[in-house]
């Protein structure tokens, strides 16, 4: 086999998406590297992969799964996470052997590609499975209060809800909920309680979901 030392080069886009597209720029047109990886976020590499398009540079998109990045017929971007789309599909096959099981579901996305494409395929799936989904709505990324959304789920009393969120917006719902008194069967977050500090974050509000 052969082997290649490989040089590094990587700069901080302070999470900005104008930020992310100029060092993407920077990189291909100064630093001449020979393939892209990154950044976060499918928001962000739908913008950055345009770019590497038409350089006909090779973004491996490490964490970005969005499909509405890989469905423009670009020849120079590649994933290496499974589709957004079907991000849930374990969630809701592991609800469906439950007794009893469930029958409605509400869908919460941020509103952005990976949460739509998230949403999207998550309540498709939900439709497969012969769940009724009672309620699909999108919420401004980094939201400060979700409690609309939250009052319309209450008073829709779904089995369960599933959020596309960010660390922050899952510990947000997940407190609102607590306070709105929103209770579901089962909640289910994209991002949230695999991140480290996600419990800390959470502090005594933690109980809602994994009991005292």
């Amino acid at each position: 086999n052969d082997r290649y030392k490989v040089e590094v080069i990587y700069y901080d886009d302070k999470s900005d998406a104008e930020t992310s597209a100029k060092l993407t720029e920077k990189l291909i047109t100064e630093d001449k590297v020979n393939f892209l990886v990154g950044p976060f976020s499918s928001g962000f590499t739908m913008l950055t992969t345009t770019i590497g398009e038409k350089y006909k540079v090779i973004t491996m998109a490490s964490m970005a799964n969005s499909s509405a990045i890989y469905t423009r017929g670009y020849k120079y971007a590649f994933a290496v996470l499974p589709p957004a789309a079907g991000y849930m599909r374990l969630f809701l096959d592991m609800a469906m052997k439950q007794d009893p099981k469930p029958k409605t579901v509400a869908v919460l996305m941020r509103d952005d590609p990976f949460g739509i494409s998230t949403a999207e395929g998550t309540a498709a799936y939900a439709k497969e499975l012969g769940l009724n989904v009672v309620y699909q709505q999108k919420f401004p990324v980094a939201v400060k209060d979700a409690s609309a959304l939250l009052t319309a789920v209450k008073g829709l009393n779904p089995d369960i809800v599933v959020s596309a969120t960010t660390l922050e917006e899952a510990v947000l719902i997940i407190r609102q909920a607590k306070e709105l008194r929103v209770s579901p069967t089962a909640m289910a977050f994209t991002v949230g309680p695999t991140m480290p500090g996600f419990v800390e974050s959470l502090g005594k509000d933690a109980e809602y979901i994994y009991g005292s």
